[in-house]
């Protein structure tokens, strides 16, 4: 048995990228041809949104922790210490930043 694609039945919801949308379409399956494409087309579709979501959603949090870091960074000061070396008129310079370790 085929469905509008000319495929298996099976080989539709493996088109499907994420298991929880597999699993709704599994479960939505009727014996009606024409209801499935519909079901398995509204769900890609939403599987699309979901996932475009997802992604810009964890860039923006990134981007946000990103700048909050470097926000931080720029607050603290530089401590440069110099001390004497051993070489003459060459002191030892040493460049701390007490957040980053």
């Amino acid at each position: 048995m085929s469905d509008i694609y000319g495929t298996k039945p099976e080989a539709t919801s493996a088109r499907l990228k994420l298991n929880h949308f597999k699993d709704i379409y599994d479960v939505c399956k009727t014996s009606n041809l024409v209801l499935n494409f519909f079901i398995f087309t509204f769900l890609f579709w939403l599987e699309e949104r979901f996932i475009d979501y997802k992604i810009k959603t964890a860039i923006d949090i990134a981007e946000i922790d990103f700048h909050h870091q470097v926000n931080q960074l720029e607050e603290t000061p530089i401590i440069i210490t110099e001390t004497p070396s051993t070489v003459v008129g060459l002191p030892e310079l040493h460049i701390t930043n007490p957040v980053v370790h």
